[in-house]
């Protein structure tokens, strides 16, 4: 039976890897690590920039390429429902899904506070990028970190971008939103919501015991910042935004637009 391949891109700290954790207890899914499918998508297709296919532009050899890289990246994968995990939101990205995709597109959105994100990146001590100060001067040391946080860090402007253009009229029908206190307060309710959404039979998961996020034998090897450690139980993030800097509250408060 054919594989039928769905996505997941949503804002970090956001319950992305728990998620995930719990949706590959179903032996007939498997959802991805952070993917480098995008990558690969946008490497091939910089090829018909070159010179080599400009002298001899064989389009045919390389859109089957890449109309056929979803079906060759996951060929030794054993789930008939696999869930690839990147930046699928940006224009480029999903403009490639949305040419080359032979199922319905179909695309998770793990979402959260805005302001709790941010808190949760400085309670892992995130590494903080100085370079931007000089140009950020009006700003106090502890509220630089959470502009950097939530306005240069690459992991998060480019999450951000992802949202805002799942969150256009266009693209809404695309795109199921999964709040991450939402995740945590009623969690099989919420598996039961993406289940339906995905269109494929409900699967008995198991909620009291967590394991660590692991897929085709593969474990993450982010030792050092920690972003894809699960707790075995599923509780939220003791995370506290009254210590974020007023400037900081006003200027990020209220743009969760998945709301609207």
């Amino acid at each position: 039976m054919d594989k039928k391949f769905f996505f997941m891109c949503g804002l970090p700290r956001s319950g992305n890897t728990l998620l995930s954790c719990i949706l590959n207890q179903n032996p007939q899914i498997q959802v991805s690590a952070n993917s480098l499918l995008p990558e690969i998508f946008y490497r091939i297709d910089d090829l018909f920039n070159t010179d080599i296919y400009n002298v001899f532009p064989d389009s045919n050899s390389l859109e089957s390429v890449l109309e056929n890289i979803f079906e060759n990246y996951y060929k030794n994968w054993t789930g008939q429902y696999i869930i690839d995990r990147s930046s699928w939101g940006t224009p480029t990205n999903f403009e490639y899904l949305k040419k080359y995709l032979k199922n319905d597109l179909k695309i998770i959105v793990p979402v959260r506070n805005i302001l709790e994100i941010a808190q949760s990146f400085i309670n892992l001590d995130w590494e903080i990028d100085y370079s931007y100060k000089n140009k950020l001067v009006y700003l106090t040391p502890e509220e630089y970190k959470y502009e950097y946080v939530l306005e240069y860090s690459d992991i998060m402007w480019k999450a951000m971008w992802c949202v805002r253009n799942f969150c256009l009229d266009e693209n809404k029908k695309y795109v199921h939103f999964v709040d991450y206190n939402d995740l945590v307060n009623d969690v099989e309710g919420e598996i039961k919501k993406i289940y339906n959404f995905l269109e494929i039979d409900l699967y008995e998961h198991n909620y009291q015991t967590i394991e660590s996020f692991s897929v085709n034998n593969v474990v993450y090897q982010d030792y050092v910042q920690k972003l894809h450690l699960v707790k075995s139980k599923i509780e939220k993030s003791k995370i506290t935004i009254d210590s974020i800097p007023e400037k900081i509250k006003q200027k990020y408060s209220n743009l969760e637009i998945w709301k609207n």
